[in-house]
């Protein structure tokens, strides 16, 4: 209906009411503007507590207040709908509905319609600001978004009566559950490592979800009588600190019993995020590992033992594990994990790994007879093929176990590293790490792998972050240190620091000897001799049969030209490790010089055979041994095949970063110096320098690779300033 013409104007205002035939009542709280009110107040009601609900978690606010302001938001809507009824918005205040002039309000009324639009225009901005600006701060490395069905198993309580300590038996509860919810392909679980960051937090569960990136976390509490046991379990959406599940245990202490509880929490687990289990699953979350309480102990004290990853903790992890398959021989956890202690002796302490092999090959058969689809069993079969030198065999059966269990990060850990090291593929390394910290976000020891992967892609400064993040999570975690000291030594050039990060490694573990033998490389390069020797010392009264140890103790005899004690050395170091590089070197320059280049080739075709088939492939983790081999062929007069590798040679070199820990080094320089291309060697040696090459740097001085360029005015000049550089 027209309710207004303008003078003057061809244009009429005309007002339409398509709502005019709408119900007595809908007229009412439309004319009073209830609807709006009510619609305003929700907006904003939802907006302070978005606001909270981000805000208050950043400075470690206990639950309460957002609770509190929730529960009065929820209570001031009814009173706001009710003063929207009586009261009315004019140009001169606020009154009573029945005493005001509509046509007076009008302009009122305008107004609350801009400052409804208003109200939701900021609504819509702030809602855009935190869920994609992310205004509670940046994620901690290693975090991620809270995924569905991912939970975190919180360190549990304990308390006993009658003066017992029930925490061994709360820790190992809270182990076996971890490795019962990974077994689940529906459900990511975080790792053991992470979680144990926050045994007596005062943190709430919606920032310990933030920081791991997980959607749920299970508390529990243990409490001891005697005989008897008491486990409480309450499982919690860390987005909402609302209770999902909830349950209580009293039971006889047996090992039957704590395994059946294990199980059920398990599965109730499941049930609540909505998991679907297999039939698989199923059975093996009612599988007992052991029904010995005393061996299932022994076992969870041997994995906090073996988690140090110090000579001593492995050590005392040994003698843990072959405790627990004495009391009950099927146990095929503590079978693999007695194989595992066994592999990181080889590593980590004086096991070498003829002995290892011996050790730990009999413990992973015997776990994987009782249990032929363990995860754990299929990752450690791996890794003793690996360090045999089967690497093509080992991939898939890496593949196998996550297959089996995709939340087990050691097969995370040692496959990437796999990748890394012998096949020369970092990209994917990092990758695998990557997810690998997923799961494991606060593990120091994957930071350290996942640094070790950037310096290979010859990303220093983020590996230099990273490493010192694995500080930040575990200052007295000594891998972290040793890697910072290797970082300055191989890359940034300064041995002043790597001895100082080498020292503070050593101080963590006294008895490591792979810490000692870095410091003696270390003092080999910036030609102290004397320090270097007490060093190559220290390592081999560490670890006698340590291959670390002993390579430092090779390197030093060949910078004293001990022909005839590095040989020693380097059959020790070849029977230990097939592949090992540096021992065939020095074994194929005493056969140069014997005139037995027969023998050289021989063992190079055992080490590497895929260099020697009609097409030989060379790749980054075979690229030295190429190099190296050429001068044998030259001798037997395989010359078309020489050139073939070292061609080869340096096109892989050309696809390898400048730098990096596996960089090519100078292995450049070395290809062309034997392929008579001088000046092209030289400048490469130049490229080297001046991308960060000084470890090892007086090998190019004896290096027959490089003999044809010792008499060169630029190899020179380098070799001299090299000296005077590692001298100061």
């Amino acid at each position: 209906r027209i309710v207004e013409q303008k003078s003057g104007s061809p244009f009429i205002t005309v007002r339409c009411d398509p709502l005019r035939h709408m119900h007595p009542l809908l007229q009412e709280l439309r004319r009073r503007k209830v609807l709006r009110v009510a619609a305003s107040y929700g907006v904003v009601a939802w907006l302070v507590v978005e606001v909270c609900s981000v805000v208050l978690p950043t400075f470690n606010a206990p639950e309460w207040p957002l609770q509190a302001i929730t529960l009065l938001a929820i209570l001031g809507f009814p009173l706001t709908v009710v003063l929207a009824w009586a009261f009315e918005w004019t140009p001169e205040g606020i009154k009573r509905d029945r005493d005001v002039d509509q046509q007076q309000a009008a302009p009122a009324h305008r107004k609350l319609n801009f400052a409804v639009v208003g109200v939701l225009a900021v609504a819509l901005a702030a809602s855009l600001t935190l869920h994609f600006i992310n205004i509670g701060g940046d994620r901690p490395a290693g975090g991620s978004a809270a995924r569905g069905k991912s939970v975190a198993v919180l360190p549990f309580t304990a308390s006993a009566m009658s003066g017992e300590t029930p925490s061994f038996l709360a820790d190992g509860i809270q182990d076996d559950l971890l490795t019962l919810l990974a077994r689940l392909d529906s459900l990511e679980v975080i790792s053991r490592t992470s979680v144990n960051e926050y045994r007596d937090t005062q943190k709430n569960v919606r920032t310990i979800g933030e920081e791991l990136g997980v959607a749920n976390i299970l508390e529990g509490f243990v409490q001891r009588a005697g005989d008897n046991v008491r486990i409480r379990v309450q499982l919690i959406d860390t987005a909402t600190d609302t209770h999902l599940w909830a349950q209580s245990y009293d039971r006889q202490l047996t090992a039957s019993n704590i395994f059946d509880i294990q199980s059920e929490i398990a599965s109730e687990i499941a049930r609540a995020l909505e998991a679907t289990l297999s039939e698989e699953e199923r059975q093996h979350l009612a599988t007992r590992p052991t029904e010995n309480m005393d061996a299932y102990l022994e076992y969870t004290v041997g994995r906090q033992e073996m988690d140090k990853r110090t000579s001593g903790g492995l050590e005392r992890a040994v003698q843990r594990f072959q405790r627990a398959v004495e009391l009950d021989p099927h146990y095929a956890l503590a079978h693999a994990a007695l194989a595992d202690a066994y592999n990181l002796l080889n590593d980590y302490g004086d096991l070498s790994l003829g002995e290892m092999l011996e050790k730990a090959v009999p413990a992973l058969a015997e776990a994987m007879k009782i249990d032929d689809q363990l995860a754990e069993a299929f990752t450690s079969l791996a890794n003793l093929r690996a360090k045999q030198g089967d690497i093509e065999w080992a991939e898939p059966v890496y593949q196998r176990a996550l297959e089996l269990n995709p939340n087990y990060t050691t097969t995370y850990l040692w496959y990437g590293g796999l990748l890394r090291e012998a096949l020369g593929r970092p990209e994917e390394a990092l990758a695998l790490h990557r997810k690998g910290l997923e799961l494991d976000p606060r593990s120091a020891l994957m930071q350290v792998n996942y640094a070790f992967d950037l310096l290979a892609l010859g990303r220093f400064e983020e590996a230099q972050a990273a490493l010192e993040k694995a500080i930040e999570l575990d200052p007295q975690h000594p891998s972290a240190y040793a890697a910072i000291a290797k970082l300055h030594h191989v890359l940034l050039a300064n041995p002043a620091e790597a001895i100082g990060w080498a020292k503070k490694a050593l101080a963590i573990d006294p008895d490591s000897p792979g810490n000692a033998a870095l410091l003696s490389l270390i003092y080999l390069d910036i030609g102290d001799a004397r320090a270097a020797g007490e060093w190559s010392a220290r390592a081999l009264e560490n670890g006698p049969e340590n291959a670390g140890a002993r390579f430092a103790q090779a390197m030093l005899e060949v910078y004293r030209r001990d022909g005839t004690a590095a040989v020693e050395s380097a059959r020790w170091l070849l029977q230990n490790d097939p592949q090992h590089v540096f021992a065939l070197w020095i074994l194929r320059n005493a056969d140069l010089e014997n005139g037995r280049a027969a023998d050289a080739r021989r063992r190079y075709a055992e080490a590497f055979p895929q260099l020697f088939t009609d097409e030989p492939e060379v790749n980054a983790a075979n690229l030295a041994a190429a190099i190296d081999v050429a001068p044998v062929l030259l001798e037997t007069g395989e010359r078309e095949r020489a050139e073939r590798l070292l061609s080869g040679a340096l096109r892989q070199v050309e696809a390898l970063p400048a730098g990096g820990v596996h960089g090519p080094g100078i292995d450049g320089a070395r290809a062309l110096a034997l392929l008579g291309r001088t000046a092209a060697a030289i400048e490469a040696l130049q490229t080297a320098y001046a991308a960060g090459w000084r470890s090892d740097w007086w090998l190019a001085e004896i290096d027959p690779a490089l003999a044809s360029l010792r008499d060169e005015p630029g190899f020179k000049a380098l070799m001299a300033r090299l000296r005077d550089e590692m001298s100061a």
